[in-house]
């Protein structure tokens, strides 16, 4: 009898550890103040693709990401959300020959960085992921844990001394200036007219090159947020939908578990059960 129990036991043991999933990490670095290193370690040897949502809490603002090197060869796209301080993140392979995850199934994601008007406490996690393995089956992981699990830090940079700098560089180009045009004045009417106007036409041109660096610098300023919004464009339609029927077939890869777990535990009973009343008629006989 005790046999007999022990077996039903091992057996329904074995079931319901198929259906628990082993938990993920979201692995994070500091490489410098702001700047945080991400990766993500997995049970599956073989993913193709990724969805994975990074939530940003804490006193910091969301500055840029940077993919990691080996995904330059990758269909990928980052999308920040400045109202809910979400980035999603996704990449696909498109091929079975090519795997995202390494021999140590670690999944480098890149470098994002934050910046803070204080010395403040902050945190980065994963509020949704979703990987692809090798029959393009979409896998919903839940029990996403961090690496350290203790929150990140943001110093605050000192800018005093590059102000003083600035404001001494300023003083001692205004007074070299006062000097040279002190200079220029001791000499006679023709020549004080002459230092005016070579001043003048020298302010003229300082002022024209000045206005110059300053259109190319707005160019240049202009030009990044265009071409990151050429990398950050809005999920189109058919992710929309991909990420609709993610959520159904782990729905139904959820129901369907669940059945062959409750048939399987069913079956075991009525097993038990007859071994039980046949063990109890062969003692009668």
């Amino acid at each position: 009898m005790k046999k007999m129990m022990l077996t039903c036991f091992a057996v329904t043991s074995f079931f319901l550890c198929l259906m628990v999933t082993h938990a993920t990490t979201l692995n994070r670095e500091s490489s410098s103040n702001g700047e945080v290193k991400l990766s993500l370690t997995v049970d599956e040897g073989y993913v193709g693709g990724i969805d994975v949502t990074l939530k940003i809490s804490g006193d910091v603002t969301y500055s840029n990401f940077t993919w990691d090197t080996s995904f330059s060869k990758y269909v990928k796209k980052n999308i920040y959300n400045e109202n809910n301080k979400e980035l999603s993140l996704y990449v696909a392979t498109g091929s079975t020959s090519k795997n995202l995850a390494n021999d140590k199934r670690n999944i480098p994601l890149g470098t994002m960085k934050v910046s803070s008007s204080k010395d403040t406490k902050y945190n980065i996690t994963v509020s949704k992921l979703v990987l692809t393995d090798m029959d393009y089956k979409y896998i919903t992981k839940t029990d996403v844990t961090n690496n350290p699990d203790s929150e990140l830090t943001f110093k605050k940079t000192n800018s005093s001394n590059s102000n003083s700098n600035s404001s001494s560089n300023s003083n001692s180009n205004s007074s070299s200036s006062g000097n040279s045009g002190s200079s220029s004045s001791g000499g006679t009417s023709s020549g004080t007219t002459s230092n005016s106007s070579s001043t003048q036409s020298t302010g003229s041109t300082s002022s024209n090159v000045t206005s110059n660096n300053s259109s190319l610098n707005s160019n240049t300023i202009d030009d990044q947020p265009s071409n990151t919004s050429k990398d950050d464009t809005i999920t189109s339609n058919n992710d929309k939908e991909n990420i609709e029927s993610t959520k159904e077939e782990v729905k139904d890869k959820k129901r369907n578990s669940n059945a062959i777990a409750i048939v399987s535990f069913c079956i075991l009973v009525v097993v038990a059960a007859c071994l039980i009343l046949w063990r109890s008629i062969t003692k009668m006989k």
